[in-house]
């Protein structure tokens, strides 16, 4: 399902809205939190299919294009799952029908399940419009729903076959509510042309913007050697929280409108921080607990270490996921990425204006921090713990138990 934050998850839970299920345990997304690339990382290891940019509008490398939703190479990377988006009609639907799109998504899900069985993927993409529109209590009502039909199709199953069937359920990444102040891409893309950039442009100084949806975070295409230069100007936008801008053998990360710096290192599964000048990710503090755990060598930082020492931070595994984000997460990566604070979003002013039209933007993600980022899964309670008492999951994680079981299963039928 997409944007289901943790918190709310566990609170339905809680109150008996996930009938049959275990406790939810949160899900740390990837970065960028934005569904283009947060549904695809669930089955990583799986159908190893990467979409080609962050978002359904993206930089084509090759062909210098800049491409929209529909492209082919973006659809490979949700074909294992049914009931997805298709094309630009679709993406509207999902913030012009919403609520109503769910519901018929989930009865469409369940309809499909009930007739076919077998091992089966699902992805319901309509409660993104709920959370970006309706807000939290529009999103638990939504979700509720889903586990009771969820739950009724289980029983219907059993009274059908004698067999009452496992289930997952997750989500891809959090959301944040509340009122949200804006950043264009327009006013962005003069900060660039005012500090020496051309845009729409390649080469050395060019720079090109790719933003489609009204969301918390964004990605600048420069010449790899002025990545730095680029990140400069970006944070020190409205509304920009961090800037990221991909080095040699890490990045640099920049916060405070550019009062705090720091660089990081990987190599293996293994990361350095090093706050130059203030500390933009507030992990000086990860470090000094690692320090006096003895768990440093040489001032270097095993993955699984990290990962455990900031599952609960406000920017919960932000070295491995802005690892990721520069690297291989998609085909075409950007060097330069950014995070926006909660309260803003960024994107094109159209798009904006368009939301506004909707009754305006009251939940958001995309961005790197905690309530952007968590997102949850839960199993059905039918036997041992299927992630080992793991109190926090990667994307990768969640289906990792049933892999083969869904390779076998052909869960792209349809």
């Amino acid at each position: 399902m997409d944007a289901i934050p943790h918190d709310l998850a566990r609170e339905v839970w809680a109150d008996g809205g996930l009938p049959g299920f275990a406790e939810p345990r949160p899900t740390v997304s990837v970065f960028p939190s934005l569904t283009e690339v947060a549904v695809p990382s669930l089955l990583r290891e799986i159908f190893p299919a990467r979409p080609p940019g962050y978002e359904a509008r993206f930089y084509h490398v090759p062909s210098g294009e800049i491409r929209g939703p529909g492209d082919p190479e973006s659809e490979a990377a949700l074909a294992p799952f049914a009931a997805r988006p298709r094309g630009l009609v679709a993406e509207a639907a999902i913030y012009l029908l919403r609520g109503r799109l769910a519901y018929a998504q989930i009865r469409w899900i369940t309809h499909r399940f009930q007739h076919e069985g077998g091992p089966w993927l699902g992805y319901l993409s309509a409660t993104d419009g709920v959370a970006h529109f309706s807000g939290r209590e529009g999103l638990a009502r939504c979700f509720r729903d889903i586990g009771a039909s969820v739950h009724d199709l289980r029983l219907e199953h059993e009274r059908r076959h004698g067999v009452l069937p496992g289930a997952v359920l997750c989500s891809d990444h959090g959301v944040a509510f509340g009122d949200l102040d804006h950043l264009s891409a327009h006013e962005l893309g003069e900060r660039l042309e005012r500090a020496g950039f051309h845009l729409g442009r390649g080469g050395r100084d060019g720079a090109l913007l790719v933003p489609y949806g009204d969301v918390a975070g964004g990605v600048v295409h420069v010449d790899a050697a002025r990545a730095g230069d680029a990140a400069e100007v970006v944070i020190r936008a409205p509304g920009v929280d961090l800037a990221f801008a991909r080095e040699e053998a890490g990045a640099l990360v920049l916060g405070g409108a550019g009062a705090s710096r720091a660089r990081v290192r990987w190599r293996n599964a293994s990361y350095h921080y090093d706050a130059e000048r203030g500390d933009p990710l507030d992990y000086v503090a990860v470090w000094e607990a690692l320090e006096r755990a003895g768990r440093l060598r040489d001032g270097w930082a095993e993955d699984a270490d990290l990962f455990a020492h900031t599952r609960s931070h406000r920017y919960p595994d932000a070295l491995a996921r802005v690892r990721l984000a520069l690297g291989d997460l998609v085909l075409y990566p950007a060097p330069v990425l950014f995070s926006m604070q909660d309260s803003f979003t960024y994107g094109p002013a159209l798009t904006h204006a368009g939301a506004r039209l909707l009754g305006g933007l009251v939940g958001n993600h995309g961005s790197l921090s905690a309530r952007q980022s968590l997102g949850f899964a839960a199993v059905t309670r039918n036997g041992d713990d299927p992630w080992r008492g793991a109190p926090t999951l990667r994307p990768e994680d969640v289906f990792r138990p049933w892999a083969e079981v869904l390779r076998s299963g052909r869960p792209d039928a349809g």
